[in-house]
């Protein structure tokens, strides 16, 4: 049971941190033959989904987290809490949310000559 919640905090964990150093598989056969600001335009398009996408999973697994809190569900094995690391599940999909609001804002402000 505690290796399968401490699995869930590692993948959890490393959500935000593979976006911000950009450690994830990008697929850009298509795209890399977009003008600049059709290309920009699309990035920005994808932070915003990606955004809008983790943010309610965020509030999701957190309104789960508050249901467990307060029905006073436990673990069936050991009979332990484990509505924190749900809370912290959720703290780290907002804060993956949060990355990639950086993200975007990085690509709009960039200037037509930048290169990413």
């Amino acid at each position: 049971v505690v290796v399968g919640f401490l699995g869930a905090l590692t993948g959890a964990f490393a959500l935000g941190e593979s976006q911000r150093c950009k450690d994830h598989v990008v697929v850009d056969i298509v795209s890399t033959h977009y003008r600049q600001g059709l290309a920009r335009a699309v990035d920005v398009a994808q932070y915003v989904a990606g955004i809008f996408l983790f943010s309610v999973v965020a509030w999701k697994i957190f309104v789960y987290g508050m249901t467990i809190s307060r029905t006073g569900e436990v673990s069936e094995t050991l009979k332990m809490d484990y509505h924190w690391f749900v809370y912290a599940v959720a703290v780290c999909f907002g804060l993956l949310a949060l990355n990639l609001v950086v993200d975007a804002l990085a690509v709009l402000c960039r200037r037509r000559e930048d290169k990413p």
